[in-house]
C-alpha cells in the first residue's frame, strides 16, 4: 500500500505533516494543513522561547589566573619553585577560594604559555617558578 506524506516547514522550524492514502486525499486536506501550520507557528511565537543559559560569571580557571597574576606573582611567592598543590593552598589561605586543583593547574599552564612562569620537573610533577631575569 502506498502512503502519501506532505510536510510543511516554516522559517521558525515548525514542521506539520499530513498523511493520506491517496493523492486526492492529500490535496483535499492541503488547505487544512496550511492553516494548521500557520496556527501552530503563531501560537509558538506567543510563548517565550527557551533561551540558552547565560554564563553567570567567570570560570574557576579565569579567577585563579587573575589571583595568581595580580596577587601571587607580585608578592614574590614564585621566587622559589611551587607545586600546583602549594599554589592552590596559598589561594585558599589568602582568599578563601577552594579552586579545583585542575583549574589552578590550567591557570598555571596559561601563564607558562605566556612566558610569565617557567616550570621545572617531570610531567605530572611540575613546579612553577618565575623565570630568571637576564
Amino acid at each position: 500500500m502506498v502512503k502519501f506524506v506532505v510536510t510543511v516547514e516554516t522559517e521558525d522550524d515548525v514542521e506539520v505533516s499530513l498523511e493520506a492514502s491517496s493523492k486526492e486525499e492529500a490535496l483535499a486536506n492541503l488547505d487544512e494543513l496550511l492553516a494548521l501550520t500557520r496556527a501552530v507557528a503563531e501560537r509558538l511565537k506567543t510563548k517565550p522561547q527557551p533561551k540558552a543559559p547565560k554564563r553567570r560569571g567567570k570560570s574557576e580557571a579565569v579567577k585563579a589566573l587573575e589571583i595568581i597574576e595580580q596577587k601571587l606573582i607580585p608578592s614574590s611567592f614564585f621566587s622559589t619553585a611551587r607545586t600546583t598543590a602549594e599554589v592552590r593552598q596559598k589561594i585558599i589561605e589568602q582568599f578563601g577560594l577552594p579552586f579545583q586543583s585542575r583549574k589552578v593547574s590550567q591557570a598555571l599552564g596559561i601563564l607558562y604559555d605566556k612566558g610569565v612562569l617557567t616550570r621545572v620537573g617531570q610531567k605530572g610533577n611540575y613546579r612553577w617558578i618565575l623565570p630568571k631575569q637576564p
